[in-house]
Order: C-alpha cells, then structure tokens, then sequence
C-alpha cells in the first residue's frame, strides 16, 4: 500500500519505486529467495501490465524452478509485447534447451545472436552444439538474408570447425581473405586448419605470413 502512495505522486517517484522493486527482487533472487523475488515484479507488473523487464525476471525464476513450459508462456507474451526485447528469446532458448527441444532453442538462439548486441558466445555455443546439422541449415539462411554481416560467416566456421571439416574451414579464410583482405587472424586460423588436415608446409607458410603481418602492425604502431 505504501508502495502505491507513493506510485500516485509524480512520474519521477513511479521510476524510483520501480528502481527499488527491481534491486530488491534483484537481491531475492542472489539469495535463492524466488517467492519474494517474484512479489516485487509482481508489485512492478500491477503497476505496467506490459513491463517485459519484470517479466524477464519471473522467467529467470521459473528457470530456477524448472517452470520451463511457464517460461514459454511468459515469454511469448514479452516478444508480443516488444519484439525487440532480446531477454525474451534468451529465456526461451534456455528453457526449450532443458526441456530437450533442441531446435527450437537453437531458432531463439539465433534471433537472440540477431538482435542482441555483445553477445558472449558461451551463451548460445552450447545449444548450437546439439544439432549442428540444423544450426547450419538455419546459419546459411541468416547468411543469405544478410549477406554483409559477418556474424554470421564466423558463426558458420565455427560450426565448420565443431564438425571438423576443416577444408571447408580453409574455404571460408579463403574466401574472407579476397573478400576484406589479408587480415592476419584470418592466416593464423586457416594455418590451424591446414595442420588438422596434416598439410604442414601450407599450415607453417600461413603462420609465416601472420606473424610478418603481426611484426608490421607493431612497427606501424
């Protein structure tokens, strides 16, 4: 109740009491308390039926619950709500992931990878693992729809490298290479390749070149 009187005053109290909510459900949750984390989103969520942050952190509960089929429900209602919110397929992926659907959890891991920004790989690699064949097929189609972002060329050859087909690994330097240009890494990695397939004279040429390329940056800078 003291919550709401407060809520009715001005706008700038609204966010302090929202910020408030949040770090306290924030705590409960660092302290394993899920029931009382959920009161204060819950608290935050009678005050914005469509707040999508407090509805990520029930999610993040139900997680910790093992609620997976209540974390579709709640995050299918935060994507229609705002499909830009990336916490929303995060939370998906994960929860299809432990029910074992793994397609699907690679799908949102994939719109997840798209929309996010400073995404750490250890976040999706996992999943994408599980079915490589299909995180491929669907790698190749985000490729195609969008040709000039390298994310998705480098996500590519890691699926390349996990399945260990390293030819085509040396095909996509290769082709990165006359693309964008001699960029070192691009030899240092293809040289790995090349020694995986036991072609050391290329793999030893390849190093060659990075390291020169490496001394010249140093020399420049």
């Amino acid at each position: 109740e003291t919550v709401y009187k407060i809520l009715d005053k001005t706008e700038d109290s609204r966010e302090l009491v929202h910020e408030i909510l949040y770090s306290r459900a924030q705590i409960y949750f660092d302290l394993g308390d899920y029931e009382k984390s959920d009161a204060d989103y819950k608290l935050m969520l009678k005050h914005n039926e469509s707040d999508v942050v407090a509805m990520a952190g029930i999610s993040r509960n139900m997680i910790k619950r093992e609620e997976y089929d209540k974390v579709i429900d709640i995050t299918n209602r935060m994507e229609k709500l705002n499909a830009e919110y990336t916490e929303a397929y995060r939370k998906r992926m994960e929860a299809y992931y432990m029910l074992k659907e793994y397609k699907k959890a690679i799908d949102n891991a994939l719109v997840y990878l798209q929309k996010a920004e400073n995404v750490d790989e250890d976040e999706y690699n996992y999943i994408l693992k599980k079915d490589l064949d299909y995180a491929l097929l669907k790698i190749n189609s985000l490729h195609k729809t969008e040709p000039d972002n390298l994310k998705w060329r480098y996500l590519r050859i890691a699926v390349y490298n996990w399945k260990k087909e390293c030819s085509k690994v040396i095909d996509e330097y290769t082709n990165l290479m006359q693309e964008y240009g001699a960029i070192p890494v691009y030899y240092y990695y293809r040289s790995i390749s090349y020694a995986s397939l036991g072609a050391y004279e290329l793999a030893i040429a390849d190093m060659n070149k990075y390291i020169e390329a490496e001394n010249e940056l140093d020399i420049v800078a």
